[in-house]
């Protein structure tokens, strides 16, 4: 077995869990702009449409759009920005940035859900997110193509992948 199997393996057996920094609070209609290296606040924009889940990141693994691993909380208590939650990884929504030059870059998405909640993405949760994607992100900036949905696996293998090359802020 691979080292990248057994810790799929182990995922299956125990839940994946990651530190998540809370960037955007679900409802807000404020992007919070955070230097990803010493989570200091560096700037605001207006969106048109609220976050329907709470935004942020996994601190400290680089994506490979050249910030952190992105992810969305499905879970309704509050949060605030600035907040580190633990959280369970349940999925994985795979976002590609197209750049000017026809270029794709990767910008997936975890999902996750608060420790000792690992159901799946629910159907309707991800239409909400794909919709808040396309409709926020569709029309500033680079283009934004929402993909596939994955499960836990795939979003652990990413994960183990960007932990493993040095792949971090």
């Amino acid at each position: 077995m691979t080292e990248s199997a057994s810790v799929i393996d182990a995922m299956q057996r125990t839940h994946m869990r990651s530190q998540m920094f809370v960037e955007n609070p679900a409802g807000s209609i404020t992007k919070h702009l955070y230097d990803e290296d010493t989570l200091v606040l560096v700037g605001k924009q207006h969106v048109a449409v609220p976050y329907p889940y709470t935004y942020g990141f996994i601190p400290r693994v680089a994506a490979p759009d050249g910030g952190c691993l992105d992810c969305f909380l499905f879970d309704t208590a509050p949060t605030t920005t600035g907040d580190i939650l633990e959280v369970e990884i349940v999925g994985l929504l795979e976002q590609f940035e197209e750049l000017g030059d026809q270029r794709l870059i990767e910008d997936h998405n975890l999902l996750t859900r608060r420790v000792n909640d690992n159901r799946p993405a629910t159907d309707d949760e991800i239409e909400t997110l794909r919709e808040f994607i396309t409709s926020v992100f569709g029309d500033t900036g680079p283009l934004m193509h929402v993909g596939a949905v994955r499960d836990a696996r795939h979003a652990a293998q990413l994960l183990f992948d960007r932990q493993s090359r040095g792949a971090v802020n």
